[in-house]
């Protein structure tokens, strides 16, 4: 009788714990209960979820796979289990997990809830949305649904839709970080980066966070606050870095990262490799790598390499502005060339001209990962090229399940994945990635002989508009740099005030910004005792307009240490010459590619005092200017640059040679001569 009482006194305060969520008390309870009743189910599923709240999902998985077999009519158990299932990265058999405890209980709205957390993570959007609207329906407070429903519509870009949703889970469970932190990205997303910064730094100062709870919303709040070039928080760069050395959850977004000043490439690789663990957790595919037939080996210069190109961006964007040119040149007898894209497109000149760059056009935005992977597989692709990398709509989870025998990433992402053999090669260039910065990519290094960035046309030319028509004075010395804010930072703003400062009846034109960012920038300039009038702001204008004014400037500026890369390319074609600052990083040394390419390397500089004596003395010296020009417009027929028919050759033989290596087994750098072969 005795054991009887405190079996459901035990029951009894098990339930009472987890109602009121103290999942670290109900461990002990749970496991004194199994210790009695090995095979208890209230004991199994109780300990399996206090596992599941303490983040030890592994330690989860044999309890409720035990508690699901010999339990099977139990709904929570089946519930619980596709949890645990998702969170270790068994995304297929957390669905079917999910759909057995629908089976028995669907008018649950937390297992429809689980349910489009499953389906989120392998990338089916549109069922995920289905089921998070099954929850609310059944459930209107269902937090956890209208949380994956923000997120679902957020990947889709519908942002206004997703803030709706993440508004509703916040309002529904203040205290779900994951929620609010989604709302915070999402108003950065829609522009609204003072509104995202204000609502972060509240929590921040007032919320009492932990140090991991700190550690996710103090990223979200130092990129809303770059964004908008409010640099107050002067210590911003090293709380980054020491939340990287944690190494905590998913850790910053990479991309971001790159835009840190001092910050290194081991750094960057560090990074990469724990955002990309973290997001691949939920996606990793089963199977290993593919291996080539011995129809593959045979025929291997008898028939044409199939090429796949993943992205999210094939519609007007500085990835395709570049890159359409190459898609149309590669050697027909040589390459099928398919495109796998995902994402908003329309039905403008570009992206009707990238539709017919591709000998295939697939449009995998609806596809899970695992599908899209299958997709590609059945059209045979032998070597595909991930053009997204850690971006912020990245579907690079495609890569884990082994969509192509030889994975490339190329121009999206400047940087590595961090993941080691998720992709095999990084598609870059000697000034870009020099050899001996191997160690700090998880890829092997595949360099082209002249830049990686590609240089294609893709705006009609329209003649300028004159300096009046534009608020530019006509005798002004103008520099400018039309980088978006993000890379603007206070080392790279205080280097181009000191150029103002050096030459008093020069101005600083910048690109398009925001209300907010301009006025910060304005009261930084009166702060390095450079006046507010003397940076002029160009408003946004589609690109024939915007690339038509780009000829009334005498210098580009570099940013610094993410430099400029489609827009350094387009201020050489429009005839300005670019000082660039050479960085330690991918993302701080494509400028400097590109002036190599444009057979410039006289204007690469290699500190910031070379940088500052250049442009100051190219600013006192018109005539060296004009010269300057006069080389950019005859270099418009005859440098690598911009001779997109010598890239696409190149980058063809780059594919032959990767494909090579796969066949023989070898792996290594890869490293072109400049000649044919």
């Amino acid at each position: 009788m005795k054991r009887t009482s405190s079996r459901i006194a035990d029951e009894s305060l098990i339930a009472t714990l987890v109602a009121r969520g103290e999942y670290g008390q109900v461990d002990p309870v749970a496991r004194r209960l199994l210790a009695r009743i090995p095979n208890h189910p209230l004991g199994l599923k109780a300990l399996g979820v206090a596992h599941i709240a303490a983040g030890r999902h592994t330690d989860a998985l044999p309890l409720l796979r035990r508690g699901a077999a010999l339990y099977p009519g139990d709904p929570e158990m089946h519930s619980n289990l596709a949890i645990a299932l998702a969170r270790t990265g068994h995304s297929d058999e957390s669905l079917v997990s999910i759909e057995s405890a629908l089976a028995i209980a669907p008018d649950r709205a937390e297992f429809h809830a689980n349910r489009a957390t499953a389906l989120l993570q392998v990338g089916d959007l549109d069922a995920a949305i289905e089921s998070c609207h099954a929850a609310i329906r059944l459930n209107p407070r269902q937090d956890e649904a209208h949380n994956t429903l923000g997120a679902a519509l957020h990947r889709q870009r519908k942002f206004a839709a997703a803030l709706e949703a993440f508004q509703a889970a916040v309002r529904n469970n203040p205290g779900s970080l994951d929620a609010f932190v989604n709302f915070v990205v999402t108003l950065s997303d829609l522009g609204r980066f003072e509104d995202a910064a204000n609502c972060a730094r509240k929590l921040i100062d007032e919320a009492g966070l932990s140090q991991r709870e700190a550690d996710t919303l103090l990223p979200h709040l130092c990129a809303a606050e770059r964004a908008s070039c409010d640099w107050r928080r002067t210590d911003m760069p090293a709380a980054l870095r020491e939340i990287m050395q944690r190494r905590v959850d998913q850790g910053p977004e990479p991309f971001f990262i790159f835009h840190i000043e001092d910050i290194d490439r081991e750094t960057l690789r560090d990074g990469a490799e724990c955002y990309g663990g973290a997001y691949l957790k939920g996606v990793r595919g089963k199977g290993g790598e593919l291996q080539s037939s011995a129809l593959d080996v045979a025929d291997d210069r008898l028939r044409p390499l199939r090429i796949g190109f993943l992205s999210a961006d094939f519609r007007p964007h500085p990835v395709s502005e570049l890159a359409v040119g190459v898609f149309e040149v590669l050697d027909r007898k040589l390459f099928t060339v398919h495109a796998y894209g995902y994402g908003p497109r329309d039905s403008g000149p570009l992206s009707q001209r990238l539709e017919a760059a591709f000998d295939v056009f697939r449009d995998i935005d609806a596809l899970p990962f695992a599908d899209a992977a299958d997709l590609m597989r059945r059209d045979g692709i032998d070597i595909l090229v991930d053009m997204g990398g850690w971006t912020k709509f990245s579907r690079s989870g495609i890569l884990a399940f082994s969509p192509a025998p030889v994975r490339a990433t190329w121009l999206g992402f400047p940087g590595t994945l961090g993941v080691p053999g998720l992709a095999h090669y990084l598609i870059s260039d000697e000034v870009v990635t020099p050899p001996g910065h191997a160690g700090a990519y998880a890829e092997h290094l595949a360099l082209m002989p002249h830049s990686y960035q590609p240089s294609s046309r893709v705006a009609e030319p329209r003649l300028p508009p004159s300096r009046r028509e534009v608020g530019l004075p006509d005798d002004a010395f103008v520099y400018c740099s039309f980088n978006q804010s993000v890379k603007i930072t206070p080392p790279a703003f205080s280097l181009w005030c000191e150029l103002l400062r050096r030459n008093p009846a020069a101005i600083l034109w910048l690109g398009f910004q925001s209300d907010a960012a301009q006025a910060n920038l304005r009261r930084e300039a009166q702060l390095r005792n450079v006046a507010a009038d003397r940076i002029v702001f160009a408003p946004w204008r589609d690109l024939a307009d915007h690339l038509a004014r780009l000829p009334l400037a005498d210098l580009a500026l570099d940013t610094l240490p993410y430099g400029s890369h489609t827009t350094g390319s387009d201020m050489l074609w429009a005839g300005v010459p670019l000082v660039a600052r050479l960085g330690e990083t991918f993302a701080g040394r494509v400028s400097a590619s590109v002036l190599c390419a444009a057979e410039l390397p006289e204007l690469i500089a290699s500190s910031d005092e070379q940088y500052l004596d250049l442009a100051d003395a190219l600013a006192k010296d018109p005539g060296r200017c004009r010269v300057l020009r006069q080389q950019l417009g005859a270099a418009r027929a005859t440098v690598p640059l911009f001779d997109t028919l010598r890239f696409g050759r190149d980058m063809g033989r780059l594919f032959r040679a990767m494909w090579r290596n796969h066949v023989s087994g070898q792996h290594g750098v890869i490293r072109l001569g400049s000649s044919d072969e």
